[in-house]
């Protein structure tokens, strides 16, 4: 895993412990299918990326990847193409709690190549 960021002391508001569930189910998702493609060289890629007031931190894995047709349902309630799915809520889970931080959420994806979560969220400014 490889961790960049372009800035010192990046802060959101928010809370803390949803932001981190967010982050955590995003990683576990990316571990997930590097042990589903087993292959050397895997790896898990986050980047923070920071442009006037907003944050953007990358997810990415080399891993199985999202086939096209799954990637409109993937933020749905209960949508999983898992079989050993734990119900298939952790990113709907992400998705609404970036909307409710008034952030954004998007995914690229290809079958055997990589996928790509970004997550853009306003930064926090100190007054």
């Amino acid at each position: 895993t490889e961790i960049h960021c372009d800035a010192d002391n990046v802060e959101v508001y928010g809370d803390e412990r949803h932001l981190t569930e967010c982050f955590v189910n995003l990683i576990l998702n990316a571990v997930e299918a590097l042990k589903i493609k087993n292959e050397a060289g895997a790896r898990i890629d986050i980047m923070v990326i920071v442009e006037e007031n907003l944050v953007q931190v990358d997810v990415q894995d080399n891993g199985t990847g999202i086939e096209y047709k799954n990637l409109t349902k993937i933020f749905r309630p209960f949508s999983s193409t898992k079989s050993n799915s734990r119900g298939g809520v952790g990113l709907n889970y992400v998705s609404n709690v970036i909307k409710q931080h008034h952030g954004e959420i998007r995914v690229k994806s290809v079958v055997g190549k990589y996928t790509l979560f970004q997550i853009v969220l306003p930064m926090y400014r100190k007054r």
